[in-house]
């Protein structure tokens, strides 16, 4: 993920919009880099790991 993100050159000041966003790493990612980053997941299984994400502020 941090390639991806190294790639697209994100850093402060951008905003990344992650659909399909899942567990949140590439949100979690982006927000390190100093992004604005939201993730956007509708299926609930995919989810399931983001309030244990969340509990551990934002270390998956």
């Amino acid at each position: 993920m941090d390639t991806m993100l190294e790639m697209a050159a994100v850093g402060p000041g951008d905003y990344v919009m992650d659909l399909g966003s899942a567990d949140g790493h590439t949100v979690i990612a982006a927000a390190r880099l100093g992004a604005r980053a939201v993730g956007v997941e509708l299926d609930p299984q995919a989810r399931g790991g983001l309030q244990t994400i969340r509990e551990r502020g934002g270390r998956g």
